[in-house]
């Protein structure tokens, strides 16, 4: 029975490919630096639209009264 014979790559050709991969890792990414101060302006952002409790739209009130007794284990006041 032949063997079938493993070709390894040479060390020439390791360090080749390692040097190929740590030119393309480093060329590729590039970070902006910010100076000075922060971009932006503090309290400009907008809040998010409060929620209002209301009815369910997919569960059934047995569904909905399981549901809001699990949160009110899980998530205690």
């Amino acid at each position: 029975m032949d063997r079938i014979p493993l070709s390894r790559p040479s060390r020439r050709s390791l360090l080749a490919s390692t040097a190929a991969f740590f030119v393309a890792g480093t060329a590729v990414g590039h970070a902006r630096t910010i100076a000075g101060g922060m971009p932006w302006e503090p309290g400009t952002a907008t809040p998010p639209a409060r929620v209002r409790a209301g009815p369910w739209m997919f569960f059934t009130a047995d569904e909905a009264a399981l549901i809001e007794a699990a949160v009110d284990r899980l998530i205690s006041a």
